[in-house]
């Protein structure tokens, strides 16, 4: 979707995803040597924050589908939702793990078609009514300093949802945060109407990474220090690389 009918031409990385225009933001290097270079990152442990996440998100995914009864501790303060999530998954009215992919129009194609620009992944949505429904996403970790960028997920989750349910006027979207027991929750509304502002402001935003030719580097302190190619807890490839010590 672009203002004038030239076609498009697009750089090395020709999809994103809302992880990777994150990691575009902060450093256009690190995707250029995750999705253009192909560098391998370290391998994880059981015990890293990624494959915790992983895991409990199976897990989840599983129980809502009635695939496996066992409670698990990062369940304990949401035990009503997911209960109420897995009754509705049996009447129908819930989907759990949805790969949505979109091309550079906004029109659906599927995930790894050729013409995919972008990857949408969902944890759940749940249809309230004709009119309205509800995306929930599972989060490990702290929701201080992370309330923005949830924010600016939660609008992708906002537009994927209109654009694949055309009867939809309202979604709201709930964060649920798994290791905290208050203020626990990220839950924002929108209505129809929204959805041109910020599919404008998306697409600008992943066409600067789907067109980018030079992928400059932005080290700093912060940005390396959990990059999976850094000095200090990646693979250390980079040659830009700052470190913390």
């Amino acid at each position: 979707m672009t203002d004038t009918d030239e076609p498009v031409i697009l750089g090395p990385v020709k999809q994103w995803s809302y992880s990777r225009l994150k990691n575009f933001e902060k450093c256009p290097h690190m995707v250029y040597l995750a999705a253009v270079k192909k560098e391998k990152r370290p391998e994880w442990d059981d015990d890293h924050p990624a494959m915790r996440g992983i895991r409990v998100h199976n897990h989840l995914e599983a129980y809502v589908k009635g695939e496996t009864d066992e409670i698990i501790k990062e369940m304990k303060f949401f035990q009503e939702e997911l209960d109420d999530l897995r009754e509705a998954y049996t009447e129908g009215k819930v989907s759990v793990e949805g790969d949505w992919g979109f091309d550079i129009n906004w029109a659906s194609t599927g995930w790894w078609d050729d013409d995919v620009w972008a990857r949408i992944k969902l944890d759940a949505m749940k249809q309230l009514d004709e009119t309205t429904a509800r995306v929930i996403d599972y989060k490990t970790g702290k929701k201080f300093g992370n309330e923005v960028s949830h924010t600016g997920q939660a609008q992708l989750y906002m537009i994927a949802g209109f654009l694949k349910y055309p009867d939809l006027n309202m979604i709201e979207t709930d964060f649920y945060y798994l290791d905290q027991k208050s203020g626990n929750r990220l839950k924002k509304t929108y209505t129809r109407n929204k959805l041109p502002l910020y599919m404008k402001k998306f697409t600008e935003r992943a066409m600067k990474l789907t067109t980018c030719e030079n992928f400059r580097p932005k080290p700093s302190k912060m940005n390396c220090k959990y990059c999976d190619f850094g000095p200090d807890n990646g693979s250390g490839v980079c040659p830009y690389g700052a470190t913390c010590e």
